[in-house]
Parts: structure tokens; sequence; C-alpha cells
């Protein structure tokens, strides 16, 4: 049992268990069951995981101090108070409340706010506890910091970088949905017939600033990211928060689901275990479930087919698409991709996220990344060849498209860099200085054929500006230069921080955007 091996590997842990030998089974089994309410609401635990109470009770076996909980709080509490940040988060991001009230009234947030440890508070923030709750003296989290205390104005900063202006949201003019919505267009298109482009970056975990940027356009709007666009096009990780969107899941759950999916599956060496990859995504997105099942919105997912020279790029699409050169081809050495009827779901993502070194690819596909990382001009090219084909005018076509909205998942200050000059060396001494040119050589390729930004974006917005959309692009500078299988927890927050400040510094442009979306401009 993996309770018992837990207490077993901690002596102060196995003492008290022997000392205790006498007690009978039914009062150890009322122990356990007191153990797992302590940390699920009642009245959500048939909702959770199955293994999640496993996962509480082997958690309290590794914490000694669980064991001697004050004033009666749950494990979460606790886990805030004993600044212990990885427990705190896999609890969450495994279901526990993150807004459950001890006996004090007060949440994780009202004691995160007097520890000296602020990864902890913004892990709680960033992770969606709610600022407004008040414990039993009528004081909310923000209102419990002592001004005495030594970190008292970091803390008000970090609590501002999680927070929007009430007076910004007030400024987007709310649309009431009805209820009985068919979700066929976005409200944009329902109020001026024009439509509304969401483009997603590859990143790997970086898929998490994507989130954070999208919450805030949901704050803004008071719509679900589902409601506001008719295209969204979507990278390896940006794959998986494109489908995810498309299948009516919520932010706050894919949040969860990318920490749970980066501890579960970034695990040992490299290549990963493909075969966590595709539980993972099975369990999310259903095994036999077809892109063509996906009705709103359209869905654009770029992988590159590797089965021939040169390789191509190929759209898994939940429309059809007789117009694209890959259906064209006939001839038996190239077989034709399936159609979106034959496609399942789950295998179009892992496809797109099959990222050579990080994970195997399925067949003939790899990492969309090699060719679209920034999919957005591919996606008005897409966008344009759907259009002409069902015999839209090029005028019609201009007029129809509203905004575009491009997110990266950040990206890292330019550094200096030595020319690359190839050559043979004329003398052994040259050698070494060689290879370092040869390596600088293979980074300038990798950076290139991957590249999300500069002449990227600019190529994007020209052919925007050329048509007259509105076009916006998003992407925070980041202080750390994260990798795709990123997994320190504090490494991550300071990268969520990162995208927290763009969206304060640039939060007029997203209200624009905001309004732009429910046709208010």
């Amino acid at each position: 049992m993996e309770v018992e091996k837990s207490v077993n590997e901690v002596p102060e842990l196995k003492e008290n268990r022997d000392s205790s030998m006498h007690e009978t089974n039914e009062k150890e089994q009322m122990h356990q069951q007191a153990t797992i309410e302590s940390i699920l609401p009642g009245e959500n635990q048939a909702d959770l995981d199955p293994n999640f109470k496993g996962l509480a009770l082997e958690v309290k076996a590794r914490n000694l101090e669980l064991f001697i909980l004050p004033y009666d709080k749950d494990s979460l509490h606790a886990m805030v108070q004993q600044k212990n940040l990885t427990s705190c988060i896999e609890m969450i991001y495994n279901g526990a409340d993150i807004n459950a009230k001890d006996k004090m009234g007060e949440t994780p947030l009202h004691l995160a706010v007097l520890q000296d440890d602020l990864d902890i508070l913004k892990s709680l923030l960033f992770l969606g506890a709610d600022v407004s709750i008040k414990n039993d003296n009528g004081k909310t989290a923000m209102e419990n910091i002592d001004r005495n205390q030594k970190y008292s104005n970091d803390i008000k900063e970090i609590f501002s970088l999680f927070e929007i202006d009430k007076d910004k949201i007030k400024e987007c003019k709310k649309i009431q949905l009805p209820e009985t919505s068919s979700h066929a267009q976005s409200v944009l298109k329902m109020k001026t017939k024009k439509e509304a482009v969401l483009s997603l970056d590859g990143g790997g975990i970086r898929g998490l600033v994507l989130i954070e940027i999208l919450l805030t356009l949901e704050t803004l709007t008071g719509c679900q990211i589902y409601d506001l666009f008719d295209w969204i096009s979507g990278t390896s990780t940006g794959s998986v928060l494109a489908v995810s969107i498309a299948n009516g899941k919520s932010l706050r759950y894919m949040q969860r689901a990318y920490l749970r999916l980066a501890h579960e599956c970034f695990v040992g060496s490299k290549p990963y275990s493909t075969e966590l990859m595709d539980k993972f995504l099975m369990n999310e997105f259903g095994e036999n479930k077809k892109m063509n099942e996906i009705e709103h919105p359209k869905l654009i997912i770029p992988a590159v087919l590797t089965d021939r020279k040169p390789a191509m790029l190929h759209i898994f699409r939940n429309y059809d698409a007789p117009y694209d050169d890959n259906y064209q081809i006939k001839d038996d050495k190239f077989p034709q991709p399936a159609l979106p009827s034959d496609q399942t779901i789950w295998l179009s993502v892992r496809n797109s996220c099959s990222a050579p070194v990080y994970f195997r690819p399925n067949d003939r596909y790899i990492d969309g990344g090699f060719i679209a990382n920034n999919p957005t001009l591919d996606t008005l090219a897409e966008i344009h060849k759907y259009k002409k084909y069902h015999g839209n005018t090029s005028e019609q076509q201009a007029d129809n498209i509203g905004v575009v909205v491009s997110l990266g998942t950040g990206q890292v200050p330019l550094e200096p860099s030595r020319p690359i000059d190839i050559h043979f060396p004329t003398s052994i001494w040259e050698t070494p200085e060689i290879v370092e040119t040869l390596k600088d050589f293979v980074y300038l390729l990798l950076d290139q054929v991957c590249e999300r930004d500069y002449h990227v974006v600019d190529r994007a917005q020209s052919w925007c500006e050329m048509t007259g959309i509105n076009y916006f692009r998003f992407n925070p500078i980041l202080s750390n230069n994260i990798s795709l299988n990123e997994i320190h927890d504090r490494l991550l927050l300071t990268m969520i921080c990162d995208a927290r400040k763009m969206i304060a510094s640039r939060l007029d442009e997203l209200c624009k955007v905001a309004n732009l979306l429910l046709g208010n401009e």
C-alpha cells in the first residue's frame, strides 16, 4: 500500500505508528477517512479524480507537521503555512478547493499573505483564488496584510498584477447571449457579420502564458473564448488549447490540466513517454471522437508531413478542404491525409505536438512548429482559400474578417552573438573555434525554423493592414529562457508574473480588443 510505504520511509512516522499498534483497524480507517475529508470538500468528493484520495493520504504521510494540524485546518491551509509550494500546487491541480475556509473562515489566500514566501501567494492567485472572500472578521486576504510585516509592499504589488481595474471592465459594453444560442458564430459575427480569428503559438508548458491572456479577455468581455471567435488556430501546445476551447472546456480547467500534464509526462529522460501523452489526450478529447464532430469554431491545427521531400505543411481541420494540395496528390507513395470525418481529435493534437527529441512522432507527422510555430499567416492563407473555394469574392472576403488576435508563449530579450563564419580550419588550433561556430549555426537554423516573432509578425501584420483587418499581437518578454518542458514551479511562476506585467502594461489595448470582439467598435 502506497501510504504504508510512505510511512515506512519516514522514521518519525514509523515510530508513531509502532507505538499505536494497539489501536483497532476500525479506528485507523476512521483516521484515514478524516484525513480525506479534511482535504476534500465533502460535497465535491464524488466529482474529483478517484486517485486524489490516495494522493491526499500520501501527501499527508510525507509531511510530518500535517499530523499536528492547528485550528483544524485542511491540508491545503497547512501546506501554505509550511511554505510547501510543490505540494500546494499539486493538490490544487488535482482538485483541492482553493477557496476552502477553515474554522476561522480563512482561505489559503488569507494565510498566504502572512507568509514570507511570496511564491505561495503567486501560486494561489495564478490558480484562481478568489480575492473577494472575507473571513469571519469581515476581512479579505488583502485586508489581512500586516502593514509592519517585511514584504507588505511586495504582497500588494503581487495582488495588483493579478487584479484588473473594475473601471476598465466597465468600459467594455457587455452583450447578453441568448440561452438557446446555437454557437454557430461569434458575438462579433452576430452583431456585425464580421469574423474574429484567434491564433495561438507553440511553446510547450509556456502555453500557460496563452491561458493568462485569454483569461483577461474573458474577464473584460464577460464571455467565454468559445463565444468570441469564429476561427481558432493553434500549433503544438496551442493546438491543445484550441481544441479544448472548441470542446467547451474552461480556461481554469485547462490551466490545471497543463500543470498535471507537465508533471506526469515530463518525467525521466527525453524522449518522454508517448503512452502517457496519448493517454492524457484521449482522456481529454475522447478516444474515438472525430474532428468533424466539432461544429464551432473552425479549427486550424498545423503539423508537418515528413514522408516526403521537401516536407509539407498539413492542417488538421474540423471542416472539409478539397482545395488542400495534400489532397490533390494522386500517388500511392504519398498517401492522402485522413479527412476530418475520419481523423480523431486526440490524434490531430498529438501530431501537432510531436516535437522531435521531446516525444517520438506518430507515424509520418512531426510538430507543426517546424513550419508554423506562429500560425497567424498560415491561418489567414487558409481562410482566404476556404472563402475563395466557397465562392466569396476577394472584396467580400476582406470585409468578412474584423479582427485577428495573435498570442505568443513568451520571448526572451535579444542577446549579442558572434558572427557565423564557417570554413575549413587552416590549423589544428582553429578546430575548437570551428566546432563552436557549427554549434551556433545549428542553433541559428533551429531558431529561424521555429521563429514566432520579428519578421513573422511583420508579415502577418502587413497582410492585415493591407486588407483593413484589425491586428493585435500579445507576447510577453520573459525574464528567463523557459524550456518547453520546464516543471520547476518557481520558474513557472516567474513566467506567469512576466505575462501579468505585460497584461497590466497593455490593458488599454486589451480593452480595445475586447470591445472589438463584442462588436462595440
